[in-house]
């Protein structure tokens, strides 16, 4: 039926994806609950040992944490501007496209 139908092979096509997509979400869900999990108990582990390195571990988190957050905001900055710079062109391009017609 996949192989002698227009719409067949479109839908073999859409279905083999979905089936990808389900199959490999789901692995990767679970694989990444898993390693939270061990990275957790590992970091658990290694505090309760060495309290100092917790000490260490929070300060590397707070500057990534300020890092990323200086990050995001100049990312959206420059989205923001290419957004705005990039409408104009689009602009042009589009009326160019249909000004085509006209001319032919």
């Amino acid at each position: 039926y996949f192989i002698t139908t227009p719409v067949g092979g479109l839908l073999a096509f859409f279905a083999k994806d979905l089936e990808a997509i389900d199959d490999t979400l789901v692995d990767n869900a679970c694989m990444c609950i898993t390693y939270v999990c061990i990275l957790c108990t590992t970091l658990g582990v290694v505090i309760g040992t060495l309290p100092v390195f917790g000490a260490i571990v929070a300060g590397l988190l707070l500057v990534f944490l300020y890092t990323f957050w200086r990050y995001a905001l100049a990312c959206a900055r420059i989205k923001a501007a290419m957004a705005s710079a990039s409408d104009d062109v689009i602009a042009h391009t589009s009326e160019t496209l249909a000004g085509l017609a006209v001319v032919r």
